[in-house]
């Protein structure tokens, strides 16, 4: 019998859900306590790289200010944001624009939510553009080179587009 994560209903082993993390493994009952579990997990990871990121650029190294953490819940709430999106957020703001720091606040990521979004999706926009040119240029220019044994020679020959002429 072991013990879900989630809920704390003990059932057997085989009946469940098991997630191996590192050399411990992490039993569920259902899927239900499955999802919800990892989804808790998710929005942990979210809140450290949201503390890291304002440790980063406000040069706090506790993170036990109750003023900034006060601000970033209702900031999340008010503005509707994951923990996630408001790091990228405060990321565009002062790493990528260069927004000058007067004090650690949050003041401003009202006004700078939606450039943000449009800045990120515009990036994610030229990867996939970027990968689907290099799948496209990969198999357009794959020769396949085929020695000849019978004179001992080498068949080579450069491909050429029609498109480059």
């Amino acid at each position: 019998m072991v013990k879900c994560e989630a809920c704390k209903k003990e059932f057997r082993e085989e009946e469940g859900f098991v997630f191996n993390k590192g050399d411990s493994k992490i039993y569920c009952c259902s899927d239900e306590c499955f999802t919800s579990y990892l989804t808790k997990r998710k929005e942990i990871e979210d809140r450290k790289l949201l503390y890291a990121t304002v440790g980063r650029i406000f040069g706090i190294t506790t993170y036990k200010s109750v003023k900034i953490m006060s601000e970033i819940k209702h900031t999340c709430e008010r503005e509707h944001l994951s923990y996630k999106n408001l790091a990228s957020v405060l990321h565009y703001m002062y790493e990528i624009k260069g927004i000058p720091i007067y004090s650690p606040t949050l003041y401003y990521v009202p006004q700078y939510k939606e450039e943000a979004a449009e800045y990120y999706r515009e990036i994610t926009r030229r990867a996939k553009q970027a990968d689907e040119l290099i799948k496209k240029d990969k198999a357009r220019n794959s020769t396949v080179v085929k020695p000849n044994y019978n004179t001992n020679k080498r068949k080579t020959g450069l491909k050429i587009d029609p498109n480059d002429v």
